[in-house]
C-alpha cells in the first residue's frame, strides 16, 4: 500500500499561544523530562518546563522544541492532514521506524517516571526519522502505525547489554 507521509512546521510562537496546539493534541499521549522525572502523560495544558515534548496519535507525531519564551513544533503526519496552518513540506518524506528501548523496570536511570504503570519494560514506542537534513526523530506508539510499516519485532540488544550482562552474570 502507498502511504503519504507529510512534515508540517510552526515557526516560533510564544508560550501564550500553546492553547492553540493544546486544542488540537489535547487527547494526544505526550513524553517529556523535567525535573519531577519522566512524564508519559496527555499532552499539558500549558507548556511544561523542559526542552522537547512528543506527543502522538493515531497517523500523526508531534515534536516541540522549547526555549522559553518560545516554542517551535513539527507535525509528522500519514495520510491525515494537521488541522492547523503551519508550513506545509510536500517533499517526499518516508521516514526510518525502529523501536525504542526503554529503560528496564530495574535499571537505575530512571526514578521518577510520571505515567501509566509498567510502561519501562515493554516494547511499544517507536522513533520515527524523516531522511530529510537537520530533521530530528519524532516518538510514537507502535498502535499509531500501520502494521506493515513496524519494524521486525526482533529487538536488537544494545551494545551495554553484554556488559550488564556480565556483570549480573544473566
Amino acid at each position: 500500500m502507498t502511504h503519504t507521509w507529510t512534515l508540517y512546521g510552526s515557526g516560533r510562537h510564544e508560550h501564550a499561544d500553546w492553547a492553540l496546539l493544546h486544542e488540537h493534541t489535547r487527547d494526544w499521549p505526550a513524553a517529556w523530562t523535567d525535573t519531577g522525572g519522566f512524564h508519559l502523560e496527555p499532552m499539558p495544558a500549558t507548556p511544561p518546563a523542559t526542552t522537547h515534548l512528543w506527543a502522538f496519535t493515531r497517523h500523526r507525531w508531534l515534536r516541540v522544541r522549547l526555549d522559553v519564551p518560545y516554542w517551535w513544533a513539527a507535525v509528522l503526519t500519514l495520510d491525515v492532514e494537521f488541522p492547523l496552518p503551519w508550513t506545509r513540506n510536500d517533499k517526499k518524506i518516508e521516514p526510518t521506524v525502529a523501536w525504542i528501548r526503554h529503560w528496564e523496570p530495574n535499571d537505575d536511570r530512571v526514578k521518577q517516571y510520571r505515567g501509566t504503570a509498567n510502561v519501562l519494560g515493554r516494547r511499544e514506542h517507536v522513533r520515527l526519522l524523516p531522511h530529510l537534513p537537520l530533521c530530528a526523530p519524532f516518538v510514537g506508539h507502535k498502535d499509531d502505525l500501520p502494521s506493515e510499516l513496524l519494524p521486525d519485532p526482533v529487538v536488537t540488544p544494545m551494545p551495554d547489554d553484554e556488559v550488564e550482562d556480565a556483570a549480573t552474570g544473566g
